[in-house]
């Protein structure tokens, strides 16, 4: 089995489980990554480049491409040119569901979380599920899958390009819907419709498990024939939303708000928390044993992952002058890169750093999601004390046409932004500023943000 585009967060999964099942994997990508690093080590050979015919890719029995990849690329002709079976990601992960109880888990925002805090508790609860995620967990060796042993399987199901309606769950959670991938669903009614018929696909004896607070998921009720369960929880006497903003002197929860005893911050952790219990408790799983689950997980890479950096004594500008940071700087990689995400993570650092300010460097993710959401962006930073804007990272295969917006204009629009043209020029600057260690220093976005400060920061100081 071939993958192309393996270096992809959900694809490496998928190549991870066919490895366990079994079967001899390959894959390639067009660029190298924190990710394709770790598929070498288990033993996958994986090509660096759109190469035609790389041997592993013309002679294997299936091809497997992310939607990602665009119809041109070279593997992919030559294995349809010699016949070689060929499924896009969500077309070979449904065939898998079909031999799973399948528990999904969609939604614009908390997929990641939710996902990886029920399979924690099932895990916990003996059910053995196999494991697909969106992200990766420490608790599973710093892997995005988890081999099981029973019927059970718990998949991160993306709405992007129409994915999950590939999907046959008998358990679905919908976190929410918000205006999302609309390189896909032009607008919020496409996006609803999308949602409404993956609601459809749910067996009569399936269920699905509703936010019952938020506005445009309740109508899912009306379209599907399973079982629906809600979640919710309450702050100050208002419906909590993921969409809401919080900062720490707002985020007073009405008594018994709370319920999980978790290690991350952030209301909207504790809803995700909620929604994964909903989807335990139809499985006869016990709350106490949810509790003790949800206590020990550590959070997920890069949804507010403090990076624990040693012997950080850099020279700023090759002169004698060191940098100000020093081990116990408080560094993070976050991967929110849509406005609703960005005020939720913001208002979680704000509770989990009342003291501190918040230095963000974001880096804009696809010029079709700042363009249609601009707006929004421009109120999405309220909780930051500083914003450094880097460039929009570009995707390919989802060109924007048309007039767009530039992260050069976002910088305009907020009076503590500044706009920086590279990565190279936020180094340093930062390496010349006074004060870090009296910041919160939060590396921000979906693109490749997160692979160039790690590079920089294993330069300077070591292995991360």
């Amino acid at each position: 089995m071939h993958f192309i585009g393996i270096g992809g967060i959900g694809v490496s999964a998928l190549a991870r489980a066919f490895l366990h099942w079994g079967w001899r994997v390959s894959g390639s990508d067009s660029t190298a990554s924190e990710i394709t690093d770790d598929l070498k080590r288990t033993g996958i050979q994986v090509y660096i480049g759109n190469h035609a015919r790389p041997a592993a890719a013309t002679s294997c029995d299936l091809i497997i491409y992310s939607l990602a990849v665009r119809p041109d690329n070279p593997q992919l002709i030559e294995a349809r040119r010699l016949g070689i079976k060929t499924q896009s990601y969500p077309e070979a992960l449904g065939e898998i569901t079909k031999r799973y109880f399948a528990i999904t888990v969609s939604g614009s925002h908390g997929k990641s979380t939710t996902a990886a805090m029920l399979a924690l508790i099932t895990a916990r609860a003996g059910f053995d599920p196999t494991v697909i995620l969106g992200t990766k967990l420490k608790e599973f060796g710093n892997s995005n899958f988890r081999p099981g042993k029973s019927s059970y399987l718990i998949l991160e199901a993306d709405e992007w390009a129409r994915a999950f309606l590939h999907y046959f769950p008998t358990i679905a959670i919908v976190t929410n819907i918000d205006r999302e991938h609309l390189d896909t669903y032009k607008n919020l009614s496409g996006v609803k419709r999308a949602f409404a018929q993956y609601a459809a696909r749910l067996p009569k004896e399936g269920y699905l498990i509703l936010n019952k607070h938020d506005n445009n998921s309740r109508f899912l009720t009306q379209k599907t024939q399973s079982c629906v369960v809600y979640f919710g929880i309450k702050t100050d006497s208002k419906p909590f939303t993921y969409s809401r903003e919080y900062a720490s002197s707002q985020a007073r929860i009405k008594r018994g708000g709370r319920r999980w005893p978790l290690q991350i911050p952030g209301i909207h952790n504790q809803i995700n928390a909620e929604a994964a219990w909903q989807a335990a408790k139809l499985l006869g799983v016990k709350k106490s044993i949810a509790r003790e689950a949800l206590s020990r997980y550590r959070g997920a890479w890069r949804r507010m992952e403090q990076l624990k950096i040693k012997n950080l004594r850099f020279k700023i500008n090759g002169g004698p002058k060191t940098s100000n940071l020093n081990p116990s700087a408080l560094i993070y990689s976050d991967y929110a890169h849509h406005p609703t995400e960005i005020k939720a993570t913001l208002a979680a650092f704000r509770e989990k750093h009342p003291n501190k300010k918040l230095l963000v460097i974001y880096q804009p993710h696809q010029i079709d999601r700042l363009t249609k959401l601009f707006n929004d962006f421009v109120h999405a930073f309220d909780l930051a004390d500083e914003l450094w804007l880097l460039p929009t990272y570009q995707v390919a295969g989802r060109e924007y046409r048309g007039r767009m917006k530039t992260s050069k204009e976002l910088a305009e629009k907020i009076d503590r932004a500044k706009y920086f043209p590279s990565f190279a020029s936020v180094i340093q600057r930062l390496q010349n500023k006074k004060n870090l260690n009296r910041r919160c220093i939060i590396f921000m976005g979906a693109g490749d943000i997160d692979t160039r400060m790690r590079e920089f920061f294993t330069r300077v100081a070591g292995k991360l």
